[in-house]
């Protein structure tokens, strides 16, 4: 029997194709201007939604208020409590179909999930990013193998809700792009396990968390995974600081890049051969905000704010929940992307290091003393280490040492004195610090598969101030 494509692949696929190219496509004023359109078109879905109805009214925000991208800042915050609060009903358009749509759930610091639909047309255009990371880094599409290390089996996840059932079981267009060159794997399988089918596999890239990466770094060192070899490794869903990242890249002999993403955004950025990260600006609008809700300067961290522009289901407009700090960064890129510049993910806020006297840490700045320490000692005999806050007074910092390496220092206590005295010159003798050589670091319960994460702060974001 001939194969007939369904008609809604073949519309989807064409929005798919034209969409990887625009930023290389459009300029700057091209760019906001479709900002702009998209922004009217969620507007116009949030005008139908409960908690965006109540809001807008009270601002009296319109498309006639709103005529141009750069007057997104006079629509209010939306905050994760706000869609808790109104649930489902509240945060979904009348017409969306639940049944057609794709539900997933992020929980925060409270642990009461917040669930965020998405239609087949939002799925889709979000895959776009895998192409546009290959186009950004000159991997053929055709050709390159991927294994993405994911969030599957888990309930209302991203990864099983959006990418397994969403791409695998409906969009057919995608699997044909992929057939046979892409590799779903759980996140939460033993390591060595992970390795043996990353090894039969032999990807070109490889998207993990940081931690999963650690974790076949190790294996890789020891002898395993002979034929793993992948060409760019992608790392999301957490902070790995630089000298970690130098590691993994010197292990496999591997780019390493970051990818970040969000569970009610999408993909906001991902890094290019320039070390920059490319905010995906016509699919989503970010502001950095300080703690007085005001703009922050390019080179100065704030609290990200997240407008999606594409998509039905739950309209992410304004939106603070996310709970990460970034860093915008001024001027163009020269590898041809014309879009938004962030200089770092720093990670979630509730990864930050808050201290007395009310300065504030971000994760991936606070992790740059044991790499320099090392580096400037010429040694390399830290294979892991980890900063747990339990305290604004009290923070404890785990190293874990390369056996095979100890002897390249006479005494590895003279690494860890110099590494105690960094952190305490830089956050001031209020805070007591304790450092330890051990075997392993600890699990961060806060995951759902108990990853190992770099930093872990216990202190509560009500105690902040």
């Amino acid at each position: 029997m001939a194969f007939i494509p369904n008609p809604n692949f073949i519309r989807l696929y064409s929005k798919h194709t034209k969409t990887i190219d625009r930023l290389w496509k459009l300029n700057i004023e091209e760019l906001k201007q479709f900002q702009t359109k998209k922004l009217h078109e969620m507007i116009d879905i949030a005008l139908e939604v409960p908690v965006y109805k109540n809001k807008f009214q009270e601002a009296q925000i319109n498309k006639e208020t709103i005529q141009y991208i750069d007057d997104i800042s006079k629509i209010p915050f939306t905050s994760k409590q706000n869609l808790r609060d109104f649930g489902r009903d509240g945060t979904l358009p009348k017409n969306f179909n639940l049944e057609k749509g794709f539900k997933v759930d992020t929980s925060g610091s409270t642990g009461k999930p917040v669930s965020i639909y998405r239609d087949l047309n939002a799925i889709a255009l979000e895959m776009t990013t895998t192409a546009r990371i290959m186009k950004s880094h000159h991997l053929p599409q055709k050709k390159t193998r991927i294994s993405n290390i994911g969030d599957f089996t888990l309930a209302n996840s991203y990864d099983e809700e959006c990418i397994k059932k969403g791409v695998n079981d409906q969009l057919g267009f995608l699997n044909t792009l992929y057939s046979g060159r892409y590799q779903n794997l759980f996140t939460g399988r033993k390591i060595s396990e992970l390795m043996h089918d990353l090894n039969e596999f032999q990807p070109d890239m490889i998207i993990a968390y940081p931690g999963v990466l650690i974790g076949l770094m190790k294996l890789k060192k020891e002898g395993n995974g002979e034929q793993l070899s992948p060409s760019h490794i992608v790392y999301s869903g957490g902070v790995l600081d630089p000298y970690t990242k130098k590691q993994i890249e010197d292990t496999f002999d591997s780019h390493v890049l970051g990818l970040y993403t969000g569970t009610e955004s999408g993909v906001i950025a991902f890094q290019c051969p320039h070390g920059n990260y490319h905010v995906q600006s016509d699919l989503v609008h970010i502001d950095a905000i300080d703690t007085n809700g005001k703009s922050v300067a390019p080179g100065e961290h704030g609290h990200v704010v997240v407008t999606r522009l594409y998509g039905g289901g739950t309209p992410i407009i304004r939106y603070t929940g996310m709970d990460d700090i970034i860093t915008p960064k001024e001027g163009k890129c020269r590898c041809g992307m014309h879009s938004q510049l962030l200089e770092n993910v720093e990670g979630r806020s509730v990864d930050s290091i808050i201290v007395p006297d009310g300065r504030i840490f971000p994760a991936a700045t606070f992790t740059l003393i044991p790499g320099e320490v090392a580096q400037e000692k010429d040694v390399d005999i830290i294979h892991r280490f980890q900063v747990i806050q339990h305290k604004k007074d009290k923070i404890e910092i785990l190293v874990v040492f390369n056996e095979d390496k100890k002897d390249q220092v006479s005494n590895v206590d003279t690494i860890l004195q110099e590494i105690k005295k960094r952190y305490q010159k830089l956050i001031g003798e209020d805070v007591t610090i304790e450092i330890k050589e051990v075997d392993k670091v600890k699990e961060d319960t806060r995951s759902p598969v108990n990853l190992s994460s770099i930093v872990i702060s216990h202190v509560d974001h009500k105690d902040w101030v």
